[in-house]
């Protein structure tokens, strides 16, 4: 499609950047457009000269609702950023390429639960965080598909500390694992995240406990064969408490999950599918 059929307007997908980039470097012309970023959105955005300056956009009102918009979906980003960067590795591992997306869309969801003109509503975990429960890393996998075993978590009287508990179960007939799986492992995650509010005359969300964000704890259970002996009952705690209390205008999430394993000879390889993970409660 020739540049000049292209419609004057703002244009910020990943897939279509790229593709406009390409079209412009092949006509070798430039000319006619504005290449530049915007705080709070991560990607580049690109405009026909003619249109709205960045500067407009930034401070005038007729694009107030359009800042309020970039401010939500910036916020929204930012605390899926934490959010996978608290993961460990094997834990980003098992996830979908595209988890990040998905991720920052459902924390967006927060700030719709809230009245208010976009830019105004803030996102609160504290008090909307189950929009978030039951949310899969990998929808191919998810982990009610391969784990029925009974689970439960408990906060303790101390905010900012949990118990975990796994009923006993019977590996070969309670997990559905992918072909090949010779052993399984549990594991769980618990990650703080800060409510996030705009202040009045702001045209940028920020987090009202910038200091707790992203505190965790994870639990990585032993690894376990695929076998027809039931297992024992399992307790354990997680905490991302510290010296003083865990604010309440925040988000404690619990992430659970389960990882196969193929062994060769004494080493023991990740599989490629049919592991889990998911956000299971948010505190």
């Amino acid at each position: 499609m020739p540049i000049q059929f292209i419609k004057r307007k703002i244009l910020t997908t990943s897939t279509m950047i790229p593709k406009l980039q390409n079209q412009i470097k092949t006509e070798d012309n430039l000319k006619g457009w504005r290449i530049y970023k915007l705080k709070g959105v991560e990607k580049t955005i690109i405009a026909r000269k003619g249109g709205p300056t960045a500067d407009q956009i930034k401070t005038s009102p007729a694009y107030k609702e359009l800042r309020g918009n970039q401010s939500e979906f910036g916020a929204a980003s930012a605390l899926a950023k934490i959010l996978r960067f608290s993961l460990p590795k094997y834990m980003l591992d098992i996830s979908e390429s595209y988890v990040s997306g998905k991720l920052t869309a459902t924390l967006r969801q927060l700030a719709q639960k809230t009245e208010g003109a976009p830019g105004t509503r803030p996102l609160l975990l504290s008090r909307h965080g189950k929009v978030l429960e039951g949310f899969n890393f990998n929808s191919e996998s998810t982990l009610s598909d391969v784990f029925t075993p009974k689970f439960y978590s408990k906060e303790s009287s101390e905010r900012g500390k949990l118990l975990l508990h796994f009923s006993s179960f019977t590996p070969d007939q309670d997990i559905f694992a992918p072909e090949g799986a010779t052993h399984f492992r549990l594991f769980a995650h618990l990650v703080l995240l800060s409510d996030y509010v705009s202040l009045v005359g702001d045209d940028h969300h920020s987090p009202l406990h910038a200091d707790w964000q992203g505190k965790f704890q994870s639990y990585e259970g032993q690894l376990q064969p695929l076998c027809k002996v039931t297992l024992e009952p399992l307790t354990t705690q997680l905490s991302v408490l510290e010296y003083e209390p865990t604010p309440a205008q925040t988000g404690m999430l619990l992430l659970v999950g389960i990882c196969f394993y193929k062994q060769d000879g004494s080493d023991f390889n990740l599989m490629e599918s049919g592991n889990a993970l998911e956000i299971n409660k948010v505190y």
